[in-house]
């Protein structure tokens, strides 16, 4: 399997490694810290695997149906190291070789890197940025067939904000039964819609479609690496943990308890509104931001921390975030081309307060000027 380095992770690391003052993080400013959980852990707590259900705790199971609003019980999830593991388990048990794969486009790059590594035949569905990043879902009627294996959509989408309606999800898990292929829906921004309720989620509405989120995005929990699939396909689910077995192995004891706690009813509601809270406070700071520009435009984002403003400038995205990280600006941004967005970039307001994003907008304004 040949899994090469995606410009995102490329222009990360380059950041790690020059160091930079202001841009794109990937937790919430006020996230958790352990302090906060331990009238809910118990100092005696063994570390060890100590005979768990391999499938996670099931009291951490049960309370992710509750949280989630997931219409099947605890017995259909599956404890993971985060997002990226459910996918990566899902992908692997049911992509082979030559096999064909749809992925919206632009998204969550993990999906298409596996999928082209394992030599699969991957197909993509492009939003519409002018139909606010929407899939045209004739189009993907049309795309997906008898052959297709796998559907990976993310919704609320990473980079872009957009959110599937009701209606959209059971029109796409209609597509996948009648082409009795695998829906993978990433929803690991669910809960950080800035209108309406939670974005629906495909576990309810299909029984060979697999919802995979966390506590990292909308608890700003990523560092303890825990998260979870759900489907109704028991039969997946079983091969999904003889995978992780063979691979992770066992979850995260102290992670699976640090998760109950933020998972607890009272606790999770408090935690979750206080990082909507926090995405109101810097969201208009870029919209006014963008208002005021000549340069930038964009579809405000309906969710999540992240959004896909498109610029018009004769220079590439890649060569844009790239210089932009150099002296004087030291200012962190991604490239669109890394989500298939030329003239665009990645846009993200997580971890940082008011003052750091106002300042990283005043580089990017540097930048500009001094490019003209």
């Amino acid at each position: 399997m040949d899994v090469k380095i995606n410009k995102l992770y490329e222009i990360f690391l380059h950041a790690q490694d020059a160091g930079f003052d202001y841009g794109v993080t990937f937790s919430l400013r006020s996230s958790p810290k352990l302090r906060d959980f331990l009238e809910d852990l118990d100092p005696d707590l063994p570390l060890d695997w100590s005979g768990q259900s391999f499938y996670g705790m099931p009291e951490l199971r049960k309370r992710v149906v509750e949280t989630q609003g997931y219409n099947v019980s605890e017995d259909n999830i599956l404890i993971t190291a985060g997002t990226n593991e459910a996918n990566f388990l899902v992908i692997m048990q049911t992509v082979n070789p030559g096999d064909e794969v749809v992925i919206d486009q632009p998204s969550w790059p993990q999906p298409y890197e596996l999928c082209r590594a394992l030599g699969a035949k991957v197909k993509t569905i492009k939003r519409k940025e002018d139909q606010g990043w929407a899939i045209d879902l004739d189009e993907l009627n049309d795309v997906v067939s008898a052959k297709t294996k796998l559907i990976f959509a993310c919704s609320p989408n990473n980079p872009t904000g957009a959110v599937f309606e009701e209606g959209e999800m059971k029109r796409i898990c209609e597509i996948a039964r009648s082409n009795d292929a695998y829906l993978l829906s990433d929803e690991v921004y669910r809960g950080l819609e800035w209108d309406g309720p939670k974005s629906p989620s495909a576990v309810n509405y299909y029984e060979k479609a697999i919802s995979a989120s966390s506590v990292s995005k909308c608890l700003g929990l990523q560092g303890i690496r825990t998260g979870w699939m759900a489907t109704q396909d028991k039969e997946l689910l079983y091969k999904s943990l003889i995978l992780r077995e063979d691979t992770s192995e066992v979850m995260n004891v102290l992670g699976e308890h640090i998760a109950l706690a933020a998972l607890k009813p009272g606790k999770y509601e408090r935690l979750l509104e206080g990082a909507k809270e926090e995405g109101k406070r810097g969201w208009p700071v870029v919209s006014d931001w963008i208002d005021r520009s000549a340069v930038f435009d964009w579809v405000k984002p309906r969710a999540g921390y992240l959004s896909l403003p498109r610029y018009d400038l004769e220079i590439g995205s890649e060569e844009f975030c790239k210089r932009l990280l150099g002296e004087p600006y030291r200012t962190f941004i991604q490239p669109g081309i890394a989500y298939g967005c030329e003239n665009h970039i990645r846009l993200g307001i997580g971890g940082a307060d008011l003052e750091q994003i106002e300042r990283g907008l005043k580089q990017i304004d540097r930048f500009i000027q001094d490019l003209a």
